[in-house]
């Protein structure tokens, strides 16, 4: 099979998931803020994305396995809130005003809303690592400390854009 086939069938079903765990927040609000403010946060996360990282996930599970097993997929969605935790935050510290084509999320919520929804995605996804052990959650919050790692380089270092190719130069 092909991945433009694979990501076909799985990426539906990973937003599925995404919309089951939001709207289960939802039904579960009574405070009118936060209704509205869980409500934005499944349109951000629902409004685009290529969901790469699950499907990663799904495809080596499956790779491994012998059944094709959807139970699969609500683990995978633990590296999509990881992913959007550093969107939201990247968005922040590189002052980008849009995500996707539409107004990213700090500037529909605020920064400070936004940094910590950033770090409300980072606990959801470390949650649903730790319900698959600790070696699991190990792994996810070294992932964590890597993607800062990162981030601290760029904006340690000057950054210089020619063509295709980014050159990190030293200051």
């Amino acid at each position: 099979m092909k991945f433009t086939e694979y990501a076909k069938n799985y990426i539906p079903k990973i937003n599925d998931a995404i919309k089951l765990i939001y709207d289960k927040k939802l039904n579960s609000m009574e405070n009118s803020f936060l209704k509205d403010y869980y409500s934005e946060l499944k349109d951000y996360f629902l409004s685009g994305g290529k969901r790469i990282r699950p499907l990663l996930c799904i495809a080596t599970f499956n790779a491994f396995t012998t059944n094709v097993d959807n139970k699969i997929i609500f683990p995978s969605l633990g590296t999509e809130f990881l992913h959007n935790a550093s969107l939201i935050h990247d968005d922040i510290i590189d002052k980008d005003d849009f995500r996707r084509g539409k107004p990213a999320f700090h500037i529909k919520v605020g920064i400070s809303n936004a940094l910590l929804t950033g770090h409300k995605m980072l606990a959801a996804g470390f949650n649903i690592a730790l319900s698959h052990g600790k070696e699991v959650a190990k792994l996810y919050v070294e992932s964590w400390d890597e993607i800062v790692n990162g981030e601290s380089i760029t904006k340690h270092n000057t950054v210089i854009v020619r063509g295709d190719n980014i050159i990190y130069v030293s200051p």
